[in-house]
């Protein structure tokens, strides 16, 4: 099938374009009239293309490769609407093919209908979770739904999937630029961009030392006024005086909405000062949602542990306490406490289990093991956005932990995470395809969404892989199956 492929850049402060070059996909090579039609659109001639593949999908009403093709010709001599009907045709037609639903979440967002677009490119996501340019697509448009924070997120999925993705490192490099104000972030991904663009314009300026150009209308402000409002936050601080320091920090927040250390030092008084264990763990996720990469990040992370985590040694009873990294990495104390609370697990005493993979995180930040254990003792507990955070920290020191993956699809899943745990459970599967249960979970994913399409395709693959299962049962009947 011949679709173009799709390029989507955040340009300029509030805008965002589609960028499109022509490429062809041949699905049926083998017809004549197709091949005909597709040689017209690539030699510039949709008026030809249009009459020859209206022939077509007449005689072939079903021919989804046709119908798609037909809508681009359609597209291409400016008939909107008729391109519309052969995009919704061929969606319809085939439902593992995700361009036709581009296209007419593409038509949508031009029209200024955002919701609309999110939806049909939902829906493309659904069908191919893993395609870095759905993510960067989707990037785009969350960043105008709902914020700058969100589109990251989309955007890092895309660089996991692909982590060369030109049009992913641009627009990472664009959103640090002009709405993040993270110039040396922004740097980086501009370089990357240059680095694997090849011949793109933007990638040439770029190696020629010219940076895309700053969105007017932000600014950041300057550094000694930064410091002068943080010296008055210590002073304040420092005299005991913590809603004068909660008043500064909360403003300072608001008009230096990039800086992290407003962010940091207000997690920090909280939790030391003001003692809000809820209002602590949520700046310390935001903390860490905002500057994945500050160095604070290891710290922020185990005083969420800290907060969040509330079981003795003695009695096994849920109660808060706190505790600091210890100075040195004790592999041998960690090692100890891991198996203790390995022990518990064991005896299905879920809280002793968390107090001991705790400590052993305490005395060794990079066991990852302790880091999965933890997250499968908290769902375990019912705890499942505790399960999540520690499944996540024990990705970052492990990304192909895939069964910190797997439980990590599993728990998003629980939280009614659906996107988050299709991109996370899609991602064991390419790596794991002979793996039954992974074919199972995203089966319930995509019924719990209503994509009866994908749903049926992971469940006949899970009862090819694993017929004789104590859920095979239950699938058959289903799937309406003896």
């Amino acid at each position: 099938m011949i679709m173009q492929r799709i390029i989507r850049g955040f340009i300029g402060l509030a805008v965002l374009i589609l960028l499109v070059s022509g490429t062809a996909c041949r699905v049926r090579p083998s017809r004549a009239a197709l091949e005909e039609g597709i040689e017209a659109l690539e030699k510039g001639n949709p008026a030809k293309a249009v009459h020859i593949l209206e022939k077509l999908v007449a005689a072939e009403p079903a021919n989804a490769s046709a119908c798609a093709n037909l809508g681009l010709a359609y597209l291409k001599t400016g008939k909107t609407t008729e391109a519309v009907d052969q995009f919704q045709r061929a969606a319809g037609l085939n439902a593992e093919d995700s361009r036709p639903l581009e296209y007419l979440a593409n038509l949508q967002q031009s029209a200024g209908h955002l919701e609309e677009a999110r939806d049909l490119l939902t829906q493309a996501y659904y069908r191919q979770p893993l395609s870095p340019r759905i993510l960067t697509a989707m990037a785009g448009l969350e960043l105008y739904l709902k914020g700058a924070d969100d589109a990251r997120l989309w955007l890092r999925q895309a660089l996991a999937v692909s982590p060369h993705y030109p049009p992913a490192l641009y627009n990472m490099g664009l959103l640090h630029q002009n709405w993040l104000n993270d110039q040396a972030q922004a740097k980086i991904y501009f370089q990357q961009f240059a680095k694997f663009a090849g011949n793109d314009p933007r990638a040439q300026a770029i190696r020629n030392g010219t940076r895309p150009a700053r969105a007017s209308g932000k600014s950041a402000r300057s550094a000694p006024e930064i410091e002068t409002v943080l010296n008055s936050v210590r002073k304040a601080i420092a005299g005991e005086n913590y809603d004068e320091a909660l008043v500064l920090l909360q403003q300072g927040r608001a008009r230096h909405p990039d800086q992290p250390d407003f962010y940091w030092e207000l997690a920090v008084l909280q939790d030391r000062h003001l003692d809000n264990s809820a209002a602590a763990i949520e700046a310390y996720r935001d903390f860490i949602r905002r500057f994945a990469r500050d160095s604070r990040m290891a710290e922020a992370r185990t005083r969420i542990l800290a907060r969040e985590n509330g079981a003795t040694a003695s009695d096994g009873a849920h109660q808060a306490f706190h505790f600091t990294p210890a100075p040195v990495r004790d592999p041998k104390s960690a090692a100890e406490a891991h198996a203790r609370g390995l022990t518990y697990f064991q005896q299905r005493d879920w809280n002793r289990a968390i107090y001991f993979f705790t400590r052993a995180i305490e005395q060794d930040p990079k066991l990852v093991n302790a880091f999965y254990n933890l997250g499968l003792a908290y769902k375990a507990n019912n705890e499942p956005e505790n399960a999540r955070d520690a499944y996540l920290y024990a990705l970052d020191l492990q990304p192909q932990l895939f069964s910190a993956r797997y439980m990590l699809g599993l728990t998003l899943r629980d939280l009614r995470h659906y996107e988050e745990s299709i991109f996370q459970l899609s991602q064991v599967q390419a790596a794991q395809p002979a793996n039954p249960e992974v074919h199972l979970a995203l089966g319930l994913v995509y019924q719990q969404v209503g994509n009866k399409s994908m749903s049926r395709k992971n469940f006949e693959r899970y009862l090819e892989l694993d017929p004789k299962s104590t859920e095979a049962a239950k699938i058959r009947q289903l799937l309406g199956r003896k």
